[in-house]
């Protein structure tokens, strides 16, 4: 099965919670979330459910007019690659989600790890400590369980433990 989708592994998918802490600067790490990106050479990747999300969490604050064009930037790719998350990855990614259910980890978090374990995408930034763990914990058994779904066989489990 593919996922209808390519990026290449040299590129870096870009969290909610670090957006809006480069937004945000009265944000606890909105400095380190500058410091992050200004040192950071590779090209940046977030998804639609991504940038959904941001939209969220910042509609409920008067949005300045910088903050404005900065949706637009996004949107349109001037900052980042626009992973548009297709059927096939919310279908992975709901998989996964039904197994790691009674974790902190949202939908969305999972249709990142679909397509951090798919593309070998080996760095992203975030601030989420429940989602960065989880990868990192769990990385090799992702992407063994997300060959075994793509190859349609019987997929092992991905642990839902901390």
């Amino acid at each position: 099965m593919s996922l209808g989708i390519w990026v290449p592994s040299d590129f870096v998918l870009v969290d909610t919670n670090y957006w809006y802490a480069l937004l945000d600067c009265k944000q606890e790490r909105h400095t380190e979330a500058v410091r992050m990106i200004a040192e950071s050479s590779a090209p940046l990747a977030t998804t639609n459910y991504i940038i959904n999300e941001l939209v969220e969490c910042i509609n409920e604050q008067n949005l300045s007019i910088d903050v404005v064009y900065f949706f637009w930037d996004l949107w349109t790719g001037n900052i980042a690659r626009v992973i548009r998350i297709t059927p096939e990855c919310e279908m992975l990614a709901w998989k996964l989600y039904l197994q790691v259910q009674n974790t902190e980890l949202s939908f969305t978090d999972c249709t990142s790890l679909v397509l951090l374990a798919k593309f070998a995408m080996a760095n992203f930034l975030t601030f989420d400590e429940s989602l960065a763990m989880f990868f990192d914990q769990q990385r090799h058994a992702l992407a063994k369980w997300l060959q075994a779904i793509v190859a349609d066989r019987p997929p092992g489990h991905v642990s839902a433990e901390k």
